[in-house]
């Protein structure tokens, strides 16, 4: 189905392109027995290679069920922002309710802010977030100097992002009606609304930064910094008018539900461990 347009001044919408009704692509039941499935077939994989073998030892098998049960809980979380982005699409009055707190948000706009969020559209959308990508991995293969530290940085990066823009297009929730906005700054969107993608792009660059350091200092500096960062991402989203508030807060779910196992995954269990050079001095 055709993404719907944002919608904004006048003419601004191309002909023939419009915003389909809202609702799922398809019964939601089937996609949660689908995960449910692949589920229950990684953990009957996993639990399998867990046996008395003399190489398999007790730190090994505790290792793996730590990286097992932070992959469940990810997984549950993501299927209940799943769940919950279904329900909201599927009731108007919720978002008819969200679009007047989009409204205020967007009504205390001045030349400092709409410059401020102008930039950080920018740096984070189709043509910033490739940059700050290679950005990245350039500085973990510079900071941990193996190939491994900048393939990790690579795959933390690109894969909650991925769950996020997939989610979207299985949701399909409309943007917010312009009609009922009355600053909007970027060009529309034609995209759909829930989760953000911005958003998400930015939670997971810093999930990746930060899961690239082994020391607590280092992690809990990143994750203060970050975490500011994302948040003026997600408020920067709402203040153009070009999601609400919880596709903002869907994103940031989505992302470190993600990203956090697969750090504990690769860490614990894959070929991929947290490289020892990733420090900073204390």
């Amino acid at each position: 189905s055709t993404p719907p347009s944002h919608g904004g001044n006048a003419g601004s919408n191309p002909a023939g392109v419009t915003k389909p009704e809202a609702g799922p692509s398809g019964p939601a039941s089937v996609v949660v027995r689908q995960a449910v499935s692949a589920s229950w077939t990684t953990l009957r994989r996993f639990t399998s290679s867990m046996d008395d073998s003399p190489g398999v030892t007790p730190t090994t098998r505790k290792t793996r069920l730590s990286a097992l049960a932070a992959s469940f809980i990810g997984l549950a979380v993501v299927i209940g922002v799943f769940i919950v982005g279904l329900v909201i699409t599927a009731t108007p009055q919720w978002s008819a309710a969200e679009v007047k707190v989009v409204a205020a948000v967007g009504a205390a706009h001045n030349p400092l802010l709409d410059a401020l969020c102008r930039l950080v559209d920018a740096l984070f959308g189709p043509f910033g977030a490739p940059v700050l990508g290679i950005a990245l991995l350039a500085w973990a293969l510079l900071v941990t100097r193996t190939w491994q530290g900048a393939v990790r940085a690579g795959l933390l990066l690109a894969v909650p992002w991925v769950v996020a823009e997939a989610m979207k297009y299985v949701v399909e929730r409309p943007r917010p009606e312009p009609s009922a906005l009355t600053h909007l700054i970027v060009p529309d969107p034609f995209t759909y609304s829930y989760p953000s993608g911005h958003t998400a792009f930015a939670a997971a660059f810093v999930c990746a930064l930060m899961l690239s350091f082994t020391s607590r200092r280092a992690r809990g500096t990143a994750a203060l910094v970050g975490g500011a960062l994302v948040l003026v991402v997600g408020w920067s989203r709402v203040y153009l008018g070009v999601h609400y508030p919880t596709d903002v807060l869907a994103a940031m779910l989505v992302v470190v539900a993600v990203a956090l196992p697969l750090s504990a995954v690769l860490t614990r269990v894959g070929p991929l461990r947290a490289p020892a050079g990733a420090r900073v001095a204390a």
